[in-house]
């Protein structure tokens, strides 16, 4: 019975070392991840298919990655949420032509008199 118990301890000790062990693991993992996205992370992140980040880079409108190996390659997480928020700000100054602007109170006052004068 003692033998079993000991057994057990051990087992349930390695269970706990292991689980520390794939813990910090993780939260290395993570960090990586945070400091280097890879064009799969970037593509979701963005919402860009991998060619149109391609043909952005030969552009020069997206960041450039950097080589992580041989044929690797990754973005630091800074420049793309950079580059993020250059997009942004440079939303608030983009007018779509196809979206009209509102209508003035004067201008619908307008639009509203000659619709009735038309129907007269």
């Amino acid at each position: 019975m003692s033998r079993c118990l000991v057994s057990l301890r051990l087992y349930s000790y390695s269970l706990s070392y292991l689980l520390v062990l794939i813990h910090r693991t993780t939260v290395v993992i993570r960090t990586m991840q945070q400091i280097f996205l890879r064009m799969k992370e970037v593509s979701a992140l963005i919402g860009l298919k991998p060619a149109a980040i391609d043909r952005a880079i030969r552009a020069g409108n997206f960041p450039r990655p950097f080589l992580i190996g041989v044929k690797a390659k990754a973005w630091k997480r800074s420049e793309i949420d950079a580059w993020i928020e250059g997009r942004d700000a440079a939303r608030a100054d983009y007018a779509d032509p196809a979206v009209p602007t509102p209508l003035t109170e004067a201008e619908r006052v307008a639009r509203y008199d000659a619709a009735a004068r038309n129907a007269a």
